[in-house]
């Protein structure tokens, strides 16, 4: 389904008429609709030879698709040697709470994406924001633009499209 043009761009064909970023996971797998999302806001996805401008674009069949994959960013040796907050880890899910601001987000979800050879549904951050409203709200609707909030929301996308275990 996919082509290698060079080192980091992909390019596929769409089959049927759906979201860009619903196409774009389904085409690779290791590719998250979140992610998706990201280079589409990142001006890395061209849909029929026009940069993609929203994920909820919709492809026709037929339409050519590229992304350009940026290198991958840095190893995270250094920030590896900090502890991580396993809350929970079962054979198809693993909670990790509290992930520290020095870990790259993007780098380790591809690396846990690789190490547990599944998708992962999201990099929740630790956030002063989420610690300072505690219980006084519920920080995705008064914060819906937050980082941590739009992990929340991926993580119900995923759940919501069955698709937390591949």
């Amino acid at each position: 389904m996919s082509t290698s043009i060079d080192g980091g761009t992909r390019r596929f064909v769409a089959a049927t008429s759906d979201r860009l970023d619903r196409v774009i996971a389904e085409a690779f797998p290791e590719i998250s609709r979140t992610r998706a999302r990201r280079l589409i806001e990142d001006g890395a996805v061209r849909l029929a030879d026009a940069v993609a401008t929203h994920a909820s674009q919709l492809t026709n069949p037929g339409d050519e698709v590229m992304v350009t994959i940026p290198e991958a960013g840095p190893n995270l040796d250094a920030a590896s040697a900090a502890p991580l907050d396993i809350l929970y880890e079962d054979e198809h899910t693993l909670v990790i709470n509290k992930v520290p601001d020095t870990v790259d987000a993007e780098d380790l979800r591809a690396q846990m994406d690789v190490a547990y050879g599944a998708p992962t549904a999201a990099v929740l951050p630790l956030s002063t924001q989420v610690v300072i409203n505690a219980s006084g709200a519920l920080f995705s609707l008064t914060h819906p633009d937050h980082p941590w909030s739009q992990g929340i929301r991926g993580i119900a996308e995923r759940l919501q499209d069955g698709s937390t275990t591949g």
